[in-house]
């Protein structure tokens, strides 16, 4: 969401690294170990919120973490994206992009 040209998230990244992960895969007697830089489940899955990846069953859970929030008249725009997007690009960089004057 950009308001006033300022990127700011809405959803944070369900990864091993977050604390709040950690500590529930710990929880349920799993693991979070850190391989080539990158926090994973059991050293496998960098995820922690799925549909798939059944050897993991137990500590990958398919709910995801939501939040209601009320659109205001402020927000410039909205994207939605999927955790490629949130890897590989910046969010500053992106509402700079969605924000260009395109002529429309």
């Amino acid at each position: 969401m950009s308001r006033r040209g300022v990127a700011e998230a809405l959803t944070s990244d369900n990864r091993a690294s977050r604390p709040e992960e950690k500590k529930r895969i710990e929880a349920l007697d799993g693991y979070v170990d850190c391989r080539r830089g990158v926090w994973r489940i059991r050293g496998s899955l960098a995820v922690t919120r799925g549909i798939r990846d059944g050897h993991l069953k137990e500590f990958v859970v398919a709910e995801p973490v939501t939040k209601v929030v009320r659109i205001q008249c402020v927000w410039e725009f909205l994207i939605l994206t999927s955790d490629w997007l949130r890897d590989n690009v910046r969010k500053i960089d992106t509402t700079l992009f969605i924000g260009i004057d395109w002529g429309n």
